[in-house]
């Protein structure tokens, strides 16, 4: 191979565990510098050939002993990272201390390389078939060969882009520090927190219609309650949306002393969060219906303790592990704002669930009291 990657298994006999790991962090950094700023070339290439296809073959064989070897060597640079069985429960609990590429990052990259292997295998023969489809006839007066160029079009534009797209996650995971892959997970999870804010907004802005129309009966103790939770959503949105402000144009450590499983927990909280805010929505609209049934009380005393629950922990990962690195990457005068900050949030936040919690008794007093 000319790749210039070191892909040979270590000897039977001579392996170690040290030797291995650090045969895999050499390849890791050689994938990084060399094959996937190769292979996104190549792709690139792939993707303007598709806009000539009248000679998109020749250039296509041209490239193509370049492209398969660069998709041998990740085959074979996934087969040694990653050999059959590999637990990483059993490392998630005790790596904190690790200077190395743990567990929760060669998780994602794992799933991001298997993913990209996946749609590598399709690129070429979709692209072989829509170079054919140029040339079987006259796509003008055929029909079907016209939805069938259309559709093979698509696909070929739509696997290169989504293997730019993987790549691009790949040499993330490689090179972007714990934090800064905790805090891209995040932006899904406010942007549901979004979704839940808007509908709820709508929710609310209905009860300007009720005038002599029928209502459930239950329809302004729900927007009632529905307002209280405004105030809970902007300030768990605004706590997602804090620290990526913070660190912007700011180089995060490439490690902190989190262990996997805490980051795990840390990288999952903002979507966890807009799932229960989510479902307590979905209840509470249930209410803008008045052909629908009274439903048995909504547990939103166990949802508000396990909302509290959640941000409550990934407040302590933040102050505890996070906190301390902001005057390395800023300023001991941020780092001082910053923690303030965080305690003026929790005090409106547990302030804000609290009044949700007693807004939601009195409403079940009143699902009761019509039962």
């Amino acid at each position: 191979m000319n790749q210039g990657l070191a892909l040979d298994a270590p000897s039977a006999g001579t392996s170690s565990s040290l030797q291995l790991a650090t045969q895999i962090k050499d390849l890791l950094l050689q994938l990084q510098s060399n094959l996937f700023p190769k292979l996104r070339n190549e792709v690139i290439k792939l993707c303007d050939l598709l806009e000539r296809p009248h000679s998109m073959l020749k250039l296509m064989q041209e490239s193509q002993p370049a492209l398969d070897e660069i998709w041998h060597n990740l085959d074979c640079a996934v087969a040694i990272i990653y050999p059959n069985g590999q637990d990483y429960a059993l490392s998630k609990t005790n790596d904190q201390h690790t200077n190395e590429l743990k567990s929760y990052r060669l998780e994602q990259l794992e799933i991001h390389l298997l993913e990209l292997t996946r749609v590598e295998k399709k690129i070429s023969p979709v692209c072989h078939r829509y170079y054919e489809l140029q040339h079987l006839k006259d796509p003008a007066e055929d029909v079907d060969v016209r939805e069938e160029l259309h559709c093979s079009k698509f696909f070929a534009d739509e696997y290169t882009s989504y293997a730019l797209h993987m790549i691009d996650l790949i040499t993330g995971c490689l090179k972007d520090s714990e934090i800064d892959l905790v805090q891209s997970r995040w932006a899904s999870g406010t942007g549901s927190i979004d979704g839940t804010l808007v509908k709820l907004l709508r929710l609310i802005n209905l009860k300007t219609q009720i005038g002599r129309e029928r209502v459930h009966p239950l329809r302004i103790q729900a927007i009632h309650l529905g307002e209280l939770l405004i105030p809970i959503i902007k300030l768990t949105r605004l706590f997602f949306r804090k620290l990526p402000r913070l660190g912007m144009n700011k180089k995060w450590p490439l490690f902190t002393k989190m262990s996997s499983a805490e980051l795990d927990d840390l990288d999952y909280s903002a979507h966890d969060v807009a799932s229960i805010l989510h479902d307590f929505l979905i209840y509470l609209e249930h209410y803008s219906n008045p052909n629908n049934a009274l439903l048995a009380p909504y547990d939103l005393l166990q949802a508000a303790n396990h909302l509290k629950a959640n941000l409550e922990s990934a407040l302590l990962k933040i102050t505890v592990h996070i906190v301390p690195l902001i005057a390395e990457t800023s300023s001991s005068l941020v780092q001082r704002d910053f923690s303030a900050w965080l305690i003026t949030w929790r005090t409106e936040t547990s302030v804000a669930i609290q009044q949700v919690v007693e807004a939601y008794k009195n409403f079940t007093s009143d699902i009761d009291t019509i039962h």
